[in-house]
C-alpha cells in the first residue's frame, strides 16, 4: 500500500513541486487549494498519468475549521491514512507597513500560521506512529529581508514556534 501524503497550498509553486516529488517516489497525493481549481486539477492529472499513484484534489480554506475536517475526511475515505503533511499554503500581501490593512494582517496569520495549526491538529488525529509533519517556513522568519512583508514575516517566525511547539507534542511518535 503507497504512503500518503497531504500538501496544502500545492496547486503551485512549492506546493506543486513537493507534490511532483513525492509522487515521484510513489505516494499517493492529496492536493490541497483554495483558489487554484484548474492548477490543482492539471497537477491531479499530470502525477497520476506519470506516475502511477493516486491523486485527490481538494478545495478548502486551511484556515477554515470545517473545511479542514471535512478534507480530512475526503483523505481518509479515499486513501484510509495520512503518512506525512506538508503545511505549505501561505500568503503575503507586500505592502509597506504604512499601507497594510488590518484585515490583510489577520488574514496573513490566519493562513500562514493558524492554518498549520489547525491542520495539523486535525490530521495528527489519524497519523500513526512514523508519521511526519513538515511546516515549510521562511528565513524571513528570522531575518528582515523583505520589511515590506512585515505580515509574512511576523507570521513565519509563529510558524517556526509553533513547530518546535509540535515537536515536543509528538514527540517520538510523529516526527
Amino acid at each position: 500500500m503507497n504512503k500518503v501524503v497531504l500538501v496544502t497550498g500545492s496547486s503551485r509553486g512549492i506546493g506543486k513541486a513537493t507534490v511532483i516529488e513525492f509522487a515521484s517516489k510513489g505516494y499517493n497525493v492529496v492536493i490541497n487549494y483554495n483558489s487554484s481549481d484548474k492548477e490543482a486539477n492539471d497537477l491531479k492529472d499530470y502525477v497520476e498519468k506519470n506516475f502511477n499513484v493516486k491523486a485527490l484534489s481538494i478545495k478548502a480554506d486551511v484556515s477554515n475549521e470545517e473545511e479542514v475536517k471535512n478534507m480530512i475526511t475526503n483523505t481518509l475515505n479515499e486513501f484510509g491514512r495520512v503518512d506525512v503533511l506538508v503545511n505549505n499554503a501561505g500568503i503575503v500581501y507586500d505592502r509597506d507597513f504604512k499601507d497594510i490593512k488590518v484585515e490583510e494582517f489577520k488574514r496573513t496569520l490566519e493562513v500562514n500560521v493558524i492554518g498549520a495549526f489547525i491542520v495539523a491538529r486535525e490530521v495528527s488525529k489519524y497519523m500513526k506512529k512514523g508519521s511526519s509533519i513538515v511546516n515549510v517556513s521562511s528565513t524571513n522568519g528570522t531575518k528582515t529581508i523583505s520589511p515590506e512583508c512585515l505580515d509574512y514575516n511576523i507570521s513565519k517566525i509563529g510558524l517556526q514556534s509553533l513547530t518546535r511547539d509540535l515537536a515536543f507534542q509528538f514527540k517520538p511518535n510523529i516526527k
